[in-house]
């Protein structure tokens, strides 16, 4: 078994990718932070099938920042289906597009 172990290694170099490009970063200025003014858009971006693990592999392979890392607010939902471990992508986006509705 140790062989394969070593032939692992040897040929980890074939098998590996560096990203050369890297990605312009938006940094947002805050101005409007802590103004005492009525929200009028919410910008909600779903990453399907990306966690933790993507973003931060993401924020490597782009020189250690993302656009999504300058972002003050940030949250994280897991759901689960009813009858099935994983949650199917078009019933998740549809329960977050009519939460308002659901509530009422």
């Amino acid at each position: 078994m140790p062989h394969k172990a070593t032939t692992y290694v040897n040929s980890l170099e074939q098998r590996t990718y560096k990203n050369e490009i890297k990605s312009e970063v938006y940094k947002p200025t805050y101005a409007t932070d802590q103004k005492d003014t009525l929200i009028k858009n919410v910008i909600f971006l779903i990453g399907d099938g990306n966690g933790l693990n993507q973003i931060s592999s993401a924020v490597l392979a782009n020189g250690g920042e993302l656009t999504l890392s300058q972002l003050k607010s940030i949250g994280f939902l897991k759901t689960q289906s009813s009858d099935d471990f994983t949650t199917d992508s078009a019933a998740a986006g549809h329960r977050f597009s009519h939460w308002h509705q659901d509530l009422q």
